[in-house]
């Protein structure tokens, strides 16, 4: 027995017994982005993104000269 989880993947596993709360953090791995990218001076922004909000199919990619274009981009 290795214990209770603490990073898989580079993903911070946090288990609140108490709670019973699972929080899952991809903290390590957005650093590592930033760092890689060049991004370290960049200044932070917001996203506004309505809670809840479900995306579906019909707003992904429809046309193979869309996903070739996309494909180009870096993020």
């Amino acid at each position: 027995d290795l214990g209770e989880i603490k990073w898989l993947l580079g993903l911070k596993i946090d288990y609140k017994r108490e709670s019973s709360i699972t929080s899952i953090l991809q903290t390590a791995y957005i650093d590592a982005m930033v760092k890689h990218f060049g991004l370290t001076d960049a200044k932070p922004v917001t996203t506004l993104l309505e809670p809840g909000m479900m995306l579906g199919n019909d707003q992904s990619l429809a046309m193979p000269k869309q996903y070739d274009e996309m494909c180009n981009v870096p993020y």
